[in-house]
């Protein structure tokens, strides 16, 4: 038995279902039923066989009666001796009727009158012990054989005549065998009903495992995915999107892989930024440096005696190095903007006294240029809400990108209300932008206006911090006829300000 028993467990490994979620449940399930059943087959075969028993003898038990009553009419009271002609005919007559052997004994257990089969050739008289209770008025059932020899028989004995007299009995039987077919019959219908269950057993068992298994594999690829670095970006598989612990879990692996996908784009973007700030960094400061240098050398080297010549090149390096000041600078502040390091203090902020605050002190400088700066009027307060500051750096970046290119002309600042948005508008009457430069001036060190100085990072810096306050921006511009930047940001509404 224990050969047999690791050799189904072997086939069972073999065939993979030992290492399935799907086979282990649809064994489990199938095993569970097939045992169930198998008890309770039992059982019914028990108490079916017992059932089919007390009713083949209540059966005989009424035919008993049938017949004591018929005799009884026939000779009026408990035979003796030999039957007569009448007598025999009728016990043939009901024991043909009953399909069953019929006995009729006299008070001493001598048998007067029998039609009967094989199982009681030789009977010349009933046992002692039914006689014995039958004239005690009893009944008898038993399962016994009728002569030594012969095969065992189901009986039900019961008494003849009545009242304290001699008395005699009729004994009805029928063979075991018919017994045994029947209860086979019945077991047989029981095994039948059985092995339907048990298949039906096994197809819901194969459909729930299948339910269970399928949305796990899905899931097992979906996270053998994510340890690739695949990342799944859409919605949940409608595979396992159900409504228990697997689509939870699904649920919660997709979330996952949306993370790790974002988590992976901010990696590379970081990266990508990274390598641009290296490149772009080496190539900015190559020229002050290399300048820095040659004045350094040249002050070392030729310009001893000159003191004129030696005040010049240190004031030019005096300027190189407030130019790497500026950009080294410029660098953070874009690096941590494309980060997401920056934090905005929001606050009600009304953008219109923040121009006419940035072009007072921006003033000086215009003189200095020659260049005329104007703030138009605006008839109403516009607030927006934002970081004062910057949106201070905002609108000081795009007017000394103005101013630069503006010498002798004019620059104007200007806020007005566009439908639910505020726009901020620097314009400038400098050399205008190249059509084929404008999608390209927001990049960083992208220097498309002739006559730009600065460091490049400017429009750059801008861009970011205007969508980093929700906003956007644009620009309009041919060359020779100077350009307009406009910012627009979300206006602060009445509601929002209550």
């Amino acid at each position: 038995m224990s050969r047999l028993a690791r050799r189904l467990h072997d086939l069972w490994v073999r065939i993979g279902l030992g290492r399935s979620v799907f086979g282990r449940l649809l064994t489990a399930y199938t095993g569970l039923a097939v045992v169930g059943l198998l008890v309770i087959g039992l059982l019914l075969s028990y108490v079916g066989g017992g059932y089919i028993r007390h009713q083949k003898q209540e059966e005989l038990t009424r035919a008993a009666r049938r017949v004591s009553v018929a005799v009884q009419r026939l000779v009026g009271g408990p035979p003796a001796g030999e039957a007569g002609e009448e007598l025999a005919g009728l016990v043939l007559l009901l024991s043909t009727t009953l399909n069953a052997g019929v006995v009729i004994f006299a008070e001493d257990g001598t048998v007067v009158a029998a039609a009967a089969g094989d199982e009681a050739l030789g009977m010349g008289s009933v046992a002692e012990d039914i006689t014995r209770r039958v004239g005690e008025g009893r009944i008898v059932t038993a399962i016994s054989r009728l002569v030594a020899d012969g095969p065992q028989v189901l009986l039900s004995a019961v008494p003849l005549g009545e009242g304290d007299g001699p008395r005699g009995g009729v004994l009805v039987y029928a063979p075991v065998t018919d017994l045994e077919a029947a209860v086979a019959r019945f077991r047989e219908t029981i095994l039948w009903v059985a092995l339907a269950v048990t298949l039906l057993s096994m197809a819901v068992g194969s459909y729930v495992s299948w339910t269970i298994s399928r949305p796990l594999r899905h899931l097992r690829r979906a996270v053998a995915d994510l340890a690739a670095g695949r990342y799944p970006e859409g919605p949940v598989d409608p595979a396992v999107e159900t409504e228990d612990e697997i689509g939870e879990l699904a649920a919660a692996i997709a979330g996952l892989g949306q993370k790790l996908a974002a988590a992976d784009r901010h990696r590379q973007q970081a990266e990508e930024s990274r390598r641009r700030l290296l490149a772009d960094v080496s190539h900015e400061l190559r020229t002050p440096l290399t300048s820095i240098r040659g004045f350094t050398e040249a002050l070392l080297d030729e310009l001893d005696d000159d003191p004129q010549a030696r005040r010049r090149h240190l004031r030019l390096i005096h300027e190189q190095t407030l130019h790497l000041s500026r950009l080294v600078q410029d660098l953070l502040e874009l690096s941590r903007l494309e980060s997401g390091d920056i934090r905005l203090v929001r606050l009600p902020v009304d953008l219109g006294q923040l121009v006419r605050g940035v072009a007072e002190r921006l003033a000086p400088n215009a003189e200095a240029s020659g260049t005329r700066l104007v703030v138009a009027p605006c008839d109403e307060p516009l607030q927006v809400m934002g970081d004062p500051d910057r949106l201070e750096q905002i609108i000081t970046n795009l007017a000394v990108n103005a101013l630069g290119v503006s010498a002798g002309g004019t620059v104007t600042l200007a806020v007005r209300a566009h439908q639910d948005e505020v726009c901020l508008e620097v314009a400038d009457t400098g050399p205008g932008i190249d059509p084929a430069d404008l999608p390209f001036i927001w990049q960083r060190f992208y220097r498309g206006r002739s006559g730009a100085s600065g460091t490049g990072l400017g429009l750059a810096i801008v861009r970011h911090l205007v969508e980093l306050h929700g906003g956007r921006v644009a620009v309009e511009a041919q060359p020779g006829q100077g350009a307009r930047f406009q910012v627009f940001l979300p206006r602060l509404s009445v509601t929002h300000r209550s």
